[in-house]
């Protein structure tokens, strides 16, 4: 079973209603005084069932070299990643289920639109740890498209997240790409690099060329009902990036933790299909 991740804004939860957090004054210090909806926050052992936290930090402009160690747990790098424009969501889940987690494209389009940015990219963080970086988005202006992605530009549709604990304390955040076998080279995006595990392909499949997306949702196109892609379709959901998230290890009673097991062969399949079937 896939379930939904509860997604946390400052004032209220609700079902896939996620809010970017622009790391910015208060809205930095209502983040850290929210307990347990903070992912930064490690107050005790994860167990079976049990909710916790995951956050996705969102850089516009940055590369994956840019990344370089910054954390968004940690304070000083905090200002600095707010210096740089970069957003982040909160989702709560349950310990080994299987998340989807998605935030909205309205605001991933916006925040795109907010720093000028022609790249985007994300990493995961929880409880002090950090995911190497992915890159979900590159757009044709991007000036170094041709020596950094062979001239390609899209948007990355899914990825997949591995949560590995020991013991219920998290050790690693680790992407579970599994390649370009699901699409064209064409359609091949360089995401980053993988350093935890070399077992890992470096490349996602990519929505080629969007300019679909670039062209739909406005207001215009949606009240004349000319929109190349309908909003709120399965093929709107290929306009943002989808993360299938899974749990291994053991938790805090040393209960093995089962569904990343399932996440390879899961991951070949469409994460946009998974998301249209769950949100029937």
């Amino acid at each position: 079973m896939i379930s939904r991740a509860i997604v946390f804004s400052l004032h209220v939860a609700v079902w896939w209603l996620p809010l970017l957090f622009a790391f910015l004054g208060a809205r930095v210090v209502d983040v850290k005084a929210a307990g347990v909806y903070d992912p930064c926050v490690d107050d005790d052992t994860v167990n079976f069932k049990k909710s916790f936290t995951i956050g996705l930090a969102y850089f516009p402009n940055g590369t994956v070299d840019d990344w370089g160690d910054l954390n968004p747990c940690d304070d000083e790098h905090r200002t600095k990643l707010k210096d740089k424009g970069v957003a982040i969501s909160s989702f709560r889940v349950n310990v080994d289920e299987m998340a989807l987690l998605r935030t909205p494209r309205q605001d991933e389009d916006g925040l795109m639109k907010s720093q000028s940015a022609t790249l985007l990219s994300v990493v995961a963080y929880a409880r002090g740890v950090r995911s190497i970086p992915r890159v979900i988005r590159v757009k044709n202006a991007y000036p170094r498209r041709e020596q950094d992605f062979e001239g390609k530009y899209g948007r990355v549709s899914s990825l997949s997240l591995l949560t590995r604990f020991d013991e219920g304390k998290l050790e690693d955040l680790q992407w579970e790409n599994v390649g370009c076998g699901a699409c064209s080279s064409d359609q091949c995006l360089h995401v980053g690099i993988n350093a935890t595990d070399s077992r890992n392909a470096d490349y996602s499949c990519m929505l080629q060329n969007d300019r679909d997306c670039e062209s739909s949702f406005t207001p215009d196109c949606v009240s004349n009902a000319t929109c190349p892609i309908p909003d709120g379709s399965k093929a709107a959901l290929q306009c943002q990036t989808s993360i299938l998230m899974a749990f291994s290890g053991t938790d805090g009673k040393s209960r093995v933790l089962n569904t990343g097991s399932s996440l390879g062969d899961l991951a070949k399949h469409s994460v946009s299909d998974a998301f249209a079937e769950a949100e029937l």
